[in-house]
């Protein structure tokens, strides 16, 4: 572990105490949101586009992308709560998480904060038995009941698992694979690995108070006014029969 990811997972640790989390246990995303007073959009956007985080004086504002699996986006909210909380960045910009740039610290930082508030060490470890300790022996069940847990995306958990020696590549391979083929006959739905389409109902829907969220999103001209508009119809500040032309991108 370098000196970034270590100072990542302290910082992570650190913020699971100020929050009153004990160090293993999942983090309920959603309903921190809500505590933390953070008002959150999840809203169809491209398909790159994770989401996005903007401090304006005490006020806390995050974009998370929809379309995206329920794994993934809970990694964007960790990656958010990073530019919010820890690094407390003013200036709203585009997030691509769970990229682990190396030229970019930033996101960076952003990407190890969310890998070890979403996933921390002790925690896994836990839900392991010690038969399963040895390299690549961890089972598609053992995978899965961890991944359900702390409902994080396949890509987040093995990258954890093989930072921590747990897995190589075979094992990568196997599990990647096995976890989805099998997530029935463990008595799992798709819960956390299905996409979500632009014009699928609920895709739409806030944590805090929405319009305030759309009017700083656009006077920051992150939004265009169809969006803005379309925001406000969505949180009934308008009505429906007054706003057209609503952009249903996905």
């Amino acid at each position: 572990m370098n000196f970034l990811e270590r100072e990542m997972m302290l910082a992570a640790q650190r913020f699971r105490q100020e929050q009153g989390l004990s160090a293993t246990e999942p983090v309920a995303l959603r309903n921190l949101l809500a505590k933390l007073d953070v008002l959150t959009l999840f809203r169809p956007l491209g398909s790159d586009f994770s989401g996005m985080a903007m401090l304006r004086d005490d006020h806390r504002f995050m974009l998370i992308n929809s379309t995206h699996s329920v794994g993934r986006q809970n990694f964007s909210i960790g990656h958010e709560l990073y530019h919010l909380f820890i690094q407390k960045r003013q200036q709203a910009m585009v997030s691509f998480a769970g990229r682990f740039p190396e030229k970019d610290l930033d996101e960076l930082r952003a990407d190890w904060f969310a890998a070890h508030l979403l996933l921390p060490e002790h925690g896994v470890y836990e839900q392991i038995p010690k038969s399963e300790y040895a390299r690549d022996s961890l089972s598609t069940a053992t995978f899965l009941h961890i991944q359900h847990l702390y409902e994080c995306s396949r890509p987040a958990l093995l990258r954890t698992l093989k930072r921590l020696g747990l897995i190589g590549s075979a094992g990568y391979d196997r599990l990647y694979k096995d976890a989805y083929e099998q997530l029935a006959n463990y008595g799992y739905t798709n819960y956390l690995y299905r996409l979500h389409s632009a014009s699928e109902p609920g895709n739409n829907y806030m944590i805090g108070e929405y319009g305030e969220l759309a009017k700083a999103l656009y006077d920051h001209e992150l939004i265009s006014e169809t969006d803005y508009d379309g925001a406000l119809q969505d949180s009934g500040v308008l009505d429906p029969l007054n706003v057209n032309n609503l952009d249903e991108e996905g």
